[in-house]
This record gives structure tokens, sequence and C-alpha cells, in this order.
């Protein structure tokens, strides 16, 4: 080793060989041995170790090549520490190499360590560029053969996130792995520890539910592309309640990054040849739940989260779930406490269209959220591409008070309803919104009774071969549309009430055809109407000129301050008491 040192150093413009008084030799070639009994300084005329180098320019340090060898692999660096002690060679401090693999397109780099009775490589690096700890060939770009101890910052993730702790808070709680290759005994094992389990990439085949019954446990997969939970048709007798069980009660599990996918025919003659398989999630009377970054393919039912009884199934928090199903999306009913749902995208996922299975999430029964009795629920950037996006009701099993309330901001509605209430106590509120709907027999807002509350949200249909209204009310309740913009490209109405208090304030209505068979807004039996500030922009058309068609005789009806553009309304004859004025027509 230190021949080859000394011959490098013999290439350099100086060198001195020390103590003081030693000579100083410049420009030296030589290929024999040198000797040297002293220390040996480069660049320095005084060296303080027995071999110093002192460089000023912006070349390096230290060069060393070794020319290629035809016979065979070698190594380039020795460092070893042969001081002997106890009369046994101590091995090498540093044991490094660049081996030649016989050509001249690589070479990998090993540090080792001698113990007295053998090398171990303590580290590694690859032709691939992966290091190893402890380990020789690594197969990944960093692989430790041993425990790694962080005693500050934590470990930063691909998505840009930092964890300092263990996920469950708790020092004491280890992580549970489990593979694709475990069978669901083994993975309900991993399951009951109430530790946190995590789905390693794969694609697993439960033939039984995953039973999950700890408060608050953490069940997660490596992302909805990594870690696939395959539903098999062969399997489905085996379930039970459903693919997940969650069964703790109340502060339910968190569950999260994975995808629930459910195997179902192609091209069936009618929905009743679709496999009807338990729910993806099965959460009844299971409170406080978490749901994130999930989606679920081709579901008969997504989310059972419904009461039993006086048991609360409230509290749940759902974010980022992409889904397809053919019943219900997510079923909630008996809720005592706010439920929250951001992010929900229902949309033909898995192949939907290419099966043949698209005209069943359009069949009357689909539901995206179904929700009977409970508390309040606020929905936050729901899109929706199903028969019927919101659907609420009085769950008559259900022994708890609650009148079901929702707030949605944000949403797209496509296809069918937005919302469907049979509830005469329901309160639904919708903020900034777009409705659409192109599905026949189907509206945006069919509400029988309750109180149904639209501002600062748009509506638009396009749908030539459709007569139904965008807005239907009946029963006793009230409907109050403002500051929204009102799209007509076809001929149907605009809305349509038979019933309740309904109430029009700053609108702008937007009428496409030029022929028009029916009245836009249309007050009959024993609806009541209040329409102010609202204004038409397009001209009237040929045929029926209406604006509004009021047939219901009262003295409650107040239509005032409001720019019609050549639009007329018709009113009722005997007992007309209705305010109409400072309207421009």
């Amino acid at each position: 080793m230190w021949k080859i040192f000394l011959i490098l150093c013999l290439l350099l413009p100086t060198f001195s060989l020390a103590n003081e008084g030693d000579p100083v030799l410049e420009n030296i070639v030589t290929e024999g041995d040198i000797l040297v009994g002293g220390s040996v300084g480069v660049g320095t005329p005084a060296p303080n170790y027995p071999i110093e180098i002192i460089h000023t320019t912006d070349k390096s340090l230290l060069y060393i090549t070794q020319s290629k060898n035809s016979g065979g692999s070698s190594n380039i660096i020795d460092i070893v520490d042969d001081r002997g002690y106890g009369g046994v060679n101590s091995g090498s401090l540093i044991y490094g190499y660049a081996w030649w693999s016989g050509t001249e397109t690589g070479s990998f780099l090993d540090f080792e360590t001698f113990d007295g009775g053998g090398y171990t490589s303590r580290f590694w690096v690859g032709l691939d560029g992966n290091v190893g700890i402890g380990t020789a060939g690594p197969t990944q770009k960093l692989e430790v053969a041993g425990t790694i101890y962080s005693t500050s910052g934590g470990f930063k993730f691909p998505d840009g996130s930092t964890q300092t702790s263990a996920v469950s808070g708790s020092t004491s709680a280890k992580w549970q792995v489990v593979s694709p290759s475990d069978s669901v005994t083994t993975i309900n094992t991993a399951l009951s520890t109430g530790n946190p389990v995590y789905f390693s990439p794969g694609t697993y085949t439960p033939t039984s539910d995953y039973i999950c019954p700890n408060v608050g446990q953490l069940i997660t997969g490596a992302g909805v592309t990594r870690t696939i939970i395959s539903v098999t048709h062969a399997n489905i007798a085996g379930f039970t309640k459903g693919v997940f069980y969650f069964s703790s009660g109340e502060n339910g599990p968190a569950l999260r990054d994975m995808s629930i996918i459910f195997e179902q025919p192609q091209d069936p003659a009618t929905v009743d040849n679709l496999y009807q398989y338990k729910p993806a999630v099965y959460a009844q009377a299971c409170a406080r739940f978490k749901i994130q970054d999930l989606r679920i393919e081709r579901a008969w039912d997504g989310i059972d989260m419904k009461a039993v009884g006086t048991t609360n199934s409230g509290g749940a928090f759902i974010n980022n779930l992409e889904m397809s199903m053919f019943r219900v999306g997510i079923d909630i009913a008996g809720a005592l406490d706010t439920i929250r749902i951001s992010n929900l995208h229902i949309w033909p996922f898995g192949n939907v269209k290419a099966l043949g299975l698209r005209p069943y999430m359009d069949d009357s029964d689909t539901i995206g959220i179904k929700f009977g009795r409970g508390d309040q629920s606020f929905i936050t950037n729901y899109f929706s591409n199903c028969y019927c996006a919101i659907y609420l009701y009085n769950e008559p099993a259900i022994a708890m008070p609650g009148t079901g309330r929702i707030t949605v901001s944000s949403g797209s509605f496509e296809r069918g309803y937005a919302l469907l209430s049979t509830s005469s106590s329901a309160i639904a509120l919708f903020d900034s919104c777009s409705f659409s709907y192109s599905l026949v027999g189907t509206n945006s807002i069919a509400a029988n009774g309750g109180n149904v509350n639209i501002t600062n949200s748009r509506f638009a249909h396009n749908n030539a071969g459709a007569s139904e209204p965008m807005i239907t009310m009946s029963g006793n309740g009230n409907m109050n549309i403002s500051n929204c913009h009102m799209y007509n490209t076809s001929h149907e109405k605009w809305l349509y009430a038979t019933g309740g208090d309904v109430m029009l304030s700053n609108n702008y209505f937007i009428a496409y055809s030029s022929v028009y068979s029916s009245y836009f807004i249309d007050i009959s039996t024993s609806a009541l109407i209040t329409m102010t500030g609202n204004r038409v922009r397009t001209l009237n058309g040929s045929g029926n000129n209406k604006i509004l068609d009021v047939n219901v005789v009262s003295n409650n009806h107040n239509i005032t301050g409001n720019t019609f553009r050549g639009w007329t309304v018709d009113s009722p004859s005997g007992g007309w008491g209705t305010s109409v004025y400072d309207n421009n027509n």
C-alpha cells in the first residue's frame, strides 16, 4: 500500500522527506521501491504525520488509477491494521476495494472489517448504485441489515410527509406486516393485535371477512394501485358481513390506501345477473371510523354504516373515496354526530363501460349516498355520475331522533338526481354546485316536503328527449333558490311545484330553444310562489311564451321586481289576490 502512495507522490511536483534537515526531492520518477524511515510530505516541507499532503490547486488531492488487469480482478486499495495485538493480525481498519469485473464497464466498492476470524462487509456500493449497510449485493437503493434509528427528524416519504413518531402515537405499538400470500386467518390474527397493520403491495384474494375488532386501529395499504383486495365470485359465499368488517364499536378503525375490486360478469342480461356481494366495508353501529384514499370498484354496496337499534353510527370521516357500485355507495342511518364526506367520486371505475355494466349504474335503485335519520352531514367536492347522488328518507327501523340534515358544497352532479328526498322533515343545503341531468325520468332536484335551500349554483339540461322539470317540489315544505344560473337548452320546465312554499330570488334564467311547449315555472295544486329580483336573459320565442303559470288561487303569492323581457305571467281568474307589480316585461 505504501508503495502505491509513494509512487503517486513522486509524480507530484515536489515532496520532502522529514525530519527537519532532510533533503527535498523534486520531480523524481522511479520504477523501483523507495524506503522512507521518517514522514513523507507532499506540498509541505514539514509533515506532521507519516504522510501529509497539502494541495492548493483545484485538482484532485489524490488520484489512483490501475491499468486493466488481463489476468482477472484485483484490489485497488487495501488499508490494513497489521499491528498484531496478542500475536494475531488484527486485520483491516478499513478494507476497501474497487473490484474489476473483467470488463471496463463497471465496478463495485466494498468496505469490510476484520474481527480476527474473517472479513465482514459493512458498507457496499454496487454497480447499479444500490447501497447496502451490513449486507453485500443490495437489491434496493438502500438495504439495511439491522435496525434504523432516527434520533431526530424522522423519516420523509415520497408524498412529502414526514413521520417522526409511531403512527398509533404509542411507543409500544409494532407494525403488523401482511402479504398477499397470507391467509385470512393470518391477517385476522394481525388485525386482532390492535397494532397498525400494513398490507404490503400485491393482490389479495380473501375468502371471508377481514375482521377489525379494535378501536382506532390503522389499517393501510401501499396505495390504490399497489395494494389490491380482489373479491371473486368463487368466494362470495364466505363473506358474512363485508370484506372489511368493523366490529369495534365507537372510535372505529382507520382504513386507507388500497383498492377493493369485485369480480362481475361481462354483459349481463339484467341487473339480477350481477353478483350481489356483501359491502366492501361493513361498519354498522361503528361510530367515528375513518376511510381515506380508498377505491371501490364494481361493488354491489360500498359502505354500510347504518345504526343498529339506538347505537350511534355517526362521527365518521370519509375522504378521497372513488367508487363504482350498483346499489348503494354509502348507506347512512341513525347518526347522532356529524359525518364528514369530502372528495367523493362516483364514476364507472373498473372498466364498467367496457364490461357492459354502465346501464346498471343508471338503474333506479342505484344511489350514491343514502341518508336516513341522523344529525348533520357535511359533504364537499362530491362528483356523482349515477342514477341518484343523494337520497333522503326517514328510516323506520332506526329508533332514535334525527331528521336527516345535509350541507353540500362544491358538488358536481351529472346523469340523474342530485337530490331525491321523500322525507318531510329533511333539511338539504346546497352551495356552489353544478346540476345537470340526462336520464329520462329524473330531475336535478325532487323534494317531497322538507326544507331545500340552493344558492350560488348552476343548473343545465340539454336532453331534448326529456320533458321532466329540472326541479320539482311537492308536499308541505319549502324551497329557496337564490343567486343561481338556470340554463335551458331544451323545452322542459325549470320548476314544477304542486305543494309547499317556493321562493325564487336573484336568479338568472337563460333559454336557448326557439320553440317552447310548456311553462318554464309551473305553480300548481297547493303550492305558493315568491319570485323577486329574477331576470330572464333570452327573448321569448314562438309557441308558449309564458315564463310563469300560477294556477293556485291564493293571497299569498308575491311576484315583484323581475325582468321577464317579453315573457308573461299566467294567473288564475277569480279570487286572485296575488301581488304582481314592478315586473319589467
